[in-house]
């Protein structure tokens, strides 16, 4: 009897792990990273050791699905847009940002006027990741 509330137990936790959305994979792979922060080889982004917020997120948990931010847990300030768009749009940003200050941005949180932001969420990615996601943001 105990081994059957062992195996219960296991396919309980299969179970919950499998559903989990940090595994799925998008139509590209900056879409992947965009969402849950893994990209498509299943290489976790997040500098876990550098970061405020320890639990992997992908840029649509603090900026929602469409990339035009949202608020988060309940309160009253909304997070940035982070769409193509908006971060290249002159009425919202001086300088407006561009692939590089992008990329930047992902590596330093140094936003396009040389200010830090503190995002609480410090990502390390390849090159390639990193030109995947600008192109992503650029069909939101």
């Amino acid at each position: 009897m105990k081994n059957f509330k062992y195996i219960i137990a296991l396919f309980t936790l299969i179970g919950f792990t499998s559903c989990s959305n940090d595994n799925e994979t998008y139509a590209t792979n900056g879409e992947t990273i965009f969402r849950t922060g893994i990209n498509i080889h299943g290489t976790v982004l997040q500098d876990i050791s550098q970061s405020e917020i320890k639990k992997v997120h992908g840029c649509a948990n603090c900026h929602g699905d469409n990339g035009k931010g949202k608020f988060r847990g309940g309160g009253d300030k909304q997070t940035g847009s982070i769409t193509y768009y908006d971060l290249t749009n002159t009425s919202i940003y001086t300088p407006v940002y561009n692939d590089d200050l992008i990329k930047r941005f992902i590596d330093s949180e140094t936003k396009s006027d040389n200010t830090h932001a503190n995002t609480g969420v410090v990502y390390v990615m390849k090159e390639t990741d990193k030109i995947d996601l600008i192109n992503f943001l650029k069909t939101l």
